[in-house]
């Protein structure tokens, strides 16, 4: 008899246990940096360097001026004012600033008018300019701009007199020409409106005169002293601005017991720059 073989049986393989993961120390996280908005970062010492101050100022500008004036003329040994006429002003002002407190200015005006008074008749021409440095120094954040001018004046004065009278004398050409001295200060009262004030002197201002008096001797008129006082408001419209105001301008000398007085209204219109 045939006897089977069987096969013996295979154990089955024994799983081999998994290792036990071993604990790893680990080191805490740093926390995270938290970058805070540019606009809250402290400038570095580059940038406030290189930022300039506001100027609280008015800036550069330019004005066209008209002044509506009488003016009176006083001579030695005459009852009262020799004549007086109105006229009309026209001239131009200009302030530039080079650095925030350091500039320069232009005063000049042209005047053209005719006299009729005591039997005379003249028609004159006042052409005057007067280049200035100007230093301005803003307090109060700007609220208060005082300023001090430096300059030098030339005023040429020529005399067409159709009908000379008796007692009237009269210049066929008249030069003044001396250094000026000012103070001013600007008051901003309002972000509009602003109050100004000025004060020039021309402590002693030389010049020609030729004359053809007959027998009246008033062909020296210099050394004159001359001062002008104006005050304006000025209402700031951005890019332009207007002025009214009033001016006194004053010549004098006193040893000859003359005086010139040109005093009135002003109005201007002007541009920022």
């Amino acid at each position: 008899a045939v006897v089977p073989v069987v096969p013996a049986s295979t154990p089955a393989p024994t799983p081999t246990p998994s290792p036990t993961p071993r604990p790893v120390a680990a080191w805490p996280s740093p926390a995270p940096t938290v970058t805070p908005p540019p606009e809250f970062l402290a400038p570095v010492p580059e940038e406030r360097e290189i930022v300039r101050p506001k100027d609280p100022g008015f800036g550069s500008t330019v004005m066209l001026r008209w002044q509506q004036v009488e003016s009176l003329q006083d001579y030695k040994g005459a009852p009262g004012p020799v004549f007086a006429y109105p006229a009309g002003i026209n001239g131009v002002e200009l302030r530039h600033w080079v650095r925030p407190w350091v500039g320069f200015g232009l005063d000049s005006r042209a005047l053209t008018f005719d006299v009729a008074a005591e039997g005379v008749h003249q028609n004159r021409t006042d052409l005057m300019v007067m280049p200035q440095l100007v230093l301005r120094y803003p307090i109060l954040g700007g609220a208060l701009e005082p300023e001090a001018q430096l300059g030098y004046m030339g005023r040429h004065v020529t005399v067409l007199s159709t009908k000379p009278g008796d007692t009237l004398p009269f210049s066929p050409t008249q030069f003044y020409h001396g250094p000026t001295a000012g103070l001013g200060l600007r008051y901003r009262m309002l972000p509009m409106l602003s109050l100004g004030l000025q004060y020039q002197v021309l402590p002693l201002v030389g010049g020609s005169l030729f004359r053809d008096f007959g027998s009246l001797d008033y062909g020296t008129i210099f050394p004159l002293f001359q001062s002008r006082f104006t005050i304006a408001l000025m209402f700031d419209v951005r890019p332009a601005y207007i002025t009214l105001g009033y001016s006194d301008e004053t010549s004098r000398n006193s040893g000859i017991g003359y005086t010139e007085v040109i005093s009135g209204i002003l109005l201007g219109v002007g541009l920022r720059y």
